[in-house]
């Protein structure tokens, strides 16, 4: 009896790798960073995630809004990790409904609106498009490879890092 057991347990398929969690790190508190600079403590977006228990999350993001200057949108949106990709489905209203700074203080609900629907409309021809991210190393560094409905989006590559909020990051610009 003993033997048998053994000899079905020995003809059984290995169980599959599991996948290594992309938002570990956020598990951890850590904020990912876009384009870090660490010599100057910077980051293009920073993104917080929390973690829900089935597998989604929400995330705030914070970026310069205006290229070029230092208008800053804030805003929220939601997603889930699919295998070991990070997904999120592209809502204009997530952007619209953003909170905008101009040069640190609160924007005007004038200068949120058109700020809000002008961003929405750059990103209306990708609404409702699912977005993916899914990190690798690369010689040390976080490449994050970027998918717009499955097709890899090359020229939205970039490096990425995972930071504590007490590290003192700020967003690049202006």
């Amino acid at each position: 009896m003993l033997l048998t057991a053994l000899a079905l347990f020995a003809l059984s398929p290995a169980p599959a790798p599991q996948e290594a969690d992309p938002l570990a790190p956020a598990r951890e508190g850590k904020l990912r960073c876009a384009d870090p600079d660490p010599a100057r403590k910077t980051c293009a977006t920073i993104t917080r995630f929390r973690m829900r228990d089935d597998g989604s999350f929400d995330a705030t993001i914070s970026g310069i809004a205006d290229p070029g200057t230092t208008t800053v949108i804030v805003y929220d949106t939601w997603g889930r990790v699919e295998g070991s990709a990070v997904c999120i489905t592209v809502r204009p209203a997530d952007i619209s409904g953003g909170r905008f700074f101009v040069d640190g203080k609160p924007a005007t609900s004038s200068q949120s609106s058109e700020l809000g629907e002008r961003l929405a409309n750059l990103i209306a021809p990708l609404a409702g498009k699912k977005r993916c991210f899914i990190d690798q190393e690369d010689d040390g560094a976080i490449i994050s490879n970027v998918t717009l409905d499955g097709v890899v989006q090359i020229e939205q590559r970039r490096r990425v890092a995972w930071i504590n909020a007490a590290d003192g990051y700020a967003l690049a610009g202006g």
